[in-house]
């Protein structure tokens, strides 16, 4: 598979990237880039034994890798910011919701689970 994106990592950023891994620190996306380095024992893991080795997919694959060529290791490291995510629900409504939920309930709106009971 020809890939756009080819990882080729310095001695120090291996280092560092092994350290994370040791440490349990965005072990994943880790893992994964220093698989990608285009380095002599490397040549045999592609993308298919990524994706098994680490449960990725492909598209995750390549997306690190391109993080990591456009944006150096913190880019590949990190998770993308997702400028197109909008709340649904703001401070004000939330803060509606809860008194709502915490206030008592309206005249016959209470049910009596003593009286369904028996």
């Amino acid at each position: 598979m020809n890939h756009k994106y080819i990882v080729t990592l310095t001695d120090e950023e291996r280092h560092e990237l092994r350290a994370l891994v040791q440490k349990g620190y965005r072990i994943k996306h880790a893992q994964i880039l220093l698989k990608l380095d285009e380095i002599p024992e490397n040549q045999d893991w592609t993308y298919d034994k990524i994706k098994e080795a680490y449960h990725a997919t492909p598209h995750t694959i390549s997306q690190i890798a391109k993080r990591f060529v456009t944006g150096g290791l913190e880019a590949a490291l990190g998770r993308r910011e997702q400028v197109n995510r909008h709340k649904k629900i703001d401070g004000r409504v939330e803060a509606h919701i809860i008194a709502i939920a915490c206030s008592e309930a309206p005249e016959g709106g209470a049910v009596d689970t003593a009286a369904d009971s028996g």
